[in-house]
């Protein structure tokens, strides 16, 4: 009897065991769903890479999905344009984006947007990852900030697998369920920055926080206020053995000096103000904090590397790109940005025209283009990004991005002479039959 309880026992601890198992989630870590390569002016770019716990063929289901999730830009260029690379993102946010998320996500953007304000070099790592709290956004390992809302990623991920991608080409590469080209993933694994670059990128990440902070040193409440008594010094008066004339020797004692305290006479006491240590901000091109010290004689020492000190300034300037001010945009702005570029894009789409000679070849292909027009909306150039392996095709997407003069003008509130735009013309000839 004894032994039949013993095993009825264990039977159902064991039971017990398996149950909560099978009961408890199991996260899994995000792994490759796919490798794309980005290419602009028969040039690649970068690699991208779009991991997810589980992998799927599917966009919407990774999109839609609550799990972790993360993009990855891995630079291939060696002359690599930030500036251009922080309006894709813009782009492709405002054209898979309705307007209600726009204005919802544009503090977001702008945010996102200052924190690329960065140079990036060949073999970098840029990467956005959505975790289970908050998106961080770091390079080479290092984090750059956070965005609090993980809705923004999505935001982020359309511009990859949405509705307009790049390029359909991209998007397919990137949805591929993990099953990798072996070459093509040990290209992508092997794209990484040296020891160097990464140090660098760790020690100017660390010294831009440190600048970002405004140091004080807090104020004491009036009663407790530090004041700096110096006793009358005990004054001894020697009178010489002899008087010459009316002349009386006297011998003072030496007034001992204090570390970081100027003593001078008649002061005799420091004054009772605080000390406020002040240094540069996040958007100065200074490096380290410069220390300016209101008062010396009630100045408390400063843990902090002063300005012409600092050997890292090389290396910030390396890492942050604080010269392009016009990067520097509000919510506002990017609010502009985000409505007057998808009116941009169908204007263009309207007078994109079919070559008859292309269609009667059975000729199709896609063409991505960079059109710039003045403030009025004058055509001032087109740029082929990607060209379509059919002439006929490229010229026809020239000559749309012409015939579309004069575009919507630049509002006013953007404040440029001239705006630049990318878009993809596609040329499709629908099924026979």
């Amino acid at each position: 009897m004894k032994k039949m309880i013993r095993k009825n026992t264990v039977f159902s601890l064991l039971l017990i065991a398996i149950t909560s198992v099978i009961s408890t989630p199991i996260f899994a870590a995000p792994v490759l769903n796919g490798i794309a390569i980005h290419s602009e002016l028969s040039k690649e770019q970068f690699l991208a890479g779009l991991y997810v716990e589980t992998t799927s063929d599917k966009a919407n289901g990774i999109l839609y999905s609550q799990e972790e999730k993360a993009i990855q830009v891995r630079v291939l260029a060696d002359k690599f344009s930030t500036r251009r690379f922080k309006r894709m993102w813009i782009e492709g946010m405002a054209i898979n984006s309705s307007p209600a998320e726009l204005e919802k996500h544009a503090g977001h953007m702008a945010k996102f947007n200052k924190l690329m304000k960065i140079k990036l070099a060949k073999h970098d790592i840029f990467a956005v990852t959505r975790g289970k709290d908050v998106v961080t956004v770091s390079l080479n390992g290092a984090k750059l900030g956070e965005i609090d809302d993980l809705k923004f990623f999505d935001l982020l991920l359309r511009t990859w697998v949405g509705p307009v991608p790049l390029s359909s080409e991209f998007r397919k590469a990137l949805l591929t369920a993990g099953q990798l080209d072996a070459d093509l993933l040990n290209r992508y694994e092997t794209t990484t920055p040296n020891d160097e670059r990464i140090a660098a990128t760790e020690n100017a990440v660390a010294s831009r926080n440190l600048a970002s902070v405004k140091i004080a040193q807090p104020s004491l409440p009036a009663s407790n206020k530090l004041k700096l008594e110096i006793a009358k010094p005990d004054i001894s008066i020697a009178v010489a053995d002899e008087l010459v004339g009316n002349t009386i020797s006297i011998d003072l004692p030496e007034i001992p000096q204090s570390d970081g305290i100027v003593i001078a006479p008649p002061v005799l006491a420091g004054n009772d103000e605080s000390t406020e240590y002040v240094n540069d901000t996040l958007e100065t091109s200074e490096a380290t904090p410069e220390v300016a010290i209101a008062d010396t004689a009630n100045s408390a020492p400063a843990s902090v590397v002063m300005k012409d000190e600092t050997p890292e300034d090389s290396v910030i300037e390396s890492i942050f790109d604080d010269d392009e001010e016009d990067d520097e945009l509000t919510p506002e702005q990017i609010i502009t940005i985000a409505s007057y570029y998808p009116k941009l894009v169908k204007w263009t789409q309207k007078n994109i025209q079919y070559p008859t000679r292309a269609m009667d070849r059975d000729q199709e292909g896609s063409v991505r283009v960079r059109i710039t027009v003045n403030k009025k909306g004058k055509f001032k150039g087109v740029e082929m990004l990607e060209k379509a392996k059919h002439e006929l095709l490229n010229k026809a997407a020239r000559a749309a991005a012409k015939r579309s003069s004069p575009y919507p003008k630049i509002p006013e509130s953007m404040n440029q002479e001239e705006f630049s735009f990318t878009m993809r013309m596609t040329f499709r000839l629908p099924p026979k039959g």
